[in-house]
């Protein structure tokens, strides 16, 4: 067999021409995120066909959908009449593109910004190891030069925790992939055999936060690995839906009950439930403190 050269990050601005590895749709979903087009969408265009965008609109009140019609009048444009969520809106973009035939999806939060063409890499990814269904790039935060926020998560189920793997240390570039117990949503890329086996995202992880774990948990239950690729990034915003750090906060501890509810028999049920209230009521006095001092 010959071996293939190593994957090499193309620089920013790099078009790709003909077909992909696989056939492969990005999917967004957007609410009221019209500052956020042009770093996301807009980028994406540079290494993406238009008509291989899905934009999912969860019921925008800004302008939002004009300016998706005026300035990107190419791509997939689904408007729904209400907020579905992260996983309701993603769920109506995968359902398209399966009815569509593509292979894998790519799903990518609007606030994001793309400095490269982390995609194709990725692809490259799923073609040479068929076990992975899920995929992603290095995240890394936004406003602070070349610190990681998130390089894959793991999966805690005993206690229902899903810290970030490397979350603020400096990023170092390597061609290599590293298995994760689950891929940030935020850039999370599925293989279409994946949906097919275990389904779509749940739903009831309203509005955000734990669906992307919950996922991946339940791929590797279904003999797929997910992994994160270590030469390949974007920068990631974070909690524009949310309503800021403390609702993150309250729906993640919440949505940690759920996951324990689904996925642990009784005692590990009640292991779980001890440790989400015993870290809620750490980080509560913790506020307090800190509002007081």
């Amino acid at each position: 067999m010959t071996k293939r050269p190593p994957i090499r990050c193309p620089p920013l601005g790099w078009v790709v021409k003909g077909e992909s590895i696989l056939k492969t749709a990005c999917i967004f979903v957007t609410w009221n995120s019209e500052p956020f087009l042009a770093d996301s969408i807009g980028r994406l265009h540079r290494f993406m066909r238009p008509e291989d965008i899905v934009v999912v609109d969860n019921g925008s009140s800004d302008n939002t959908v004009a300016t998706l019609r005026q300035d990107y009048p190419g791509i997939t444009l689904h408007c729904l009449s209400v907020n579905t969520g992260f996983s309701g809106g993603n769920n109506v973009g995968i359902k398209a593109a399966v009815q569509k035939g593509y292979d894998a999806v790519v799903l990518l939060n609007v606030d994001t910004i793309l400095d490269e063409d982390f995609i194709h890499p990725c692809l490259r990814v799923l073609e040479d190891h068929p076990d992975i269904g899920v995929v992603g790039p290095v995240v890394l935060e936004a406003n602070q030069e070349n610190v990681i926020q998130c390089e894959g998560g793991r999966i805690l189920a005993i206690r229902a925790s899903f810290p970030y793997r490397k979350r603020g240390r400096r990023f170092d570039r390597r061609e290599k992939i590293v298995d994760v117990g689950y891929v940030l949503g935020a850039a999370m890329m599925i293989r279409r055999e994946v949906i097919e086996r275990i389904g779509y995202l749940d739903e009831d992880y309203f509005p955000a936060y734990v669906e992307e774990a919950d996922f991946c948990y339940r791929a590797r239950k279904a003999g797929f690995r997910s992994a994160v690729h270590l030469g390949s990034t974007i920068r990631h915003i974070g909690e524009q839906s949310s309503g800021g750090s403390r609702k993150a906060n309250n729906r993640i501890a919440t949505h940690r009950f759920y996951f324990a509810m689904k996925h642990s028999g009784p005692a590990a049920f009640l292991a779980a439930s001890v440790a989400i209230v015993a870290r809620a009521f750490y980080w509560k006095c913790r506020a307090v403190l800190f509002e007081r001092s």
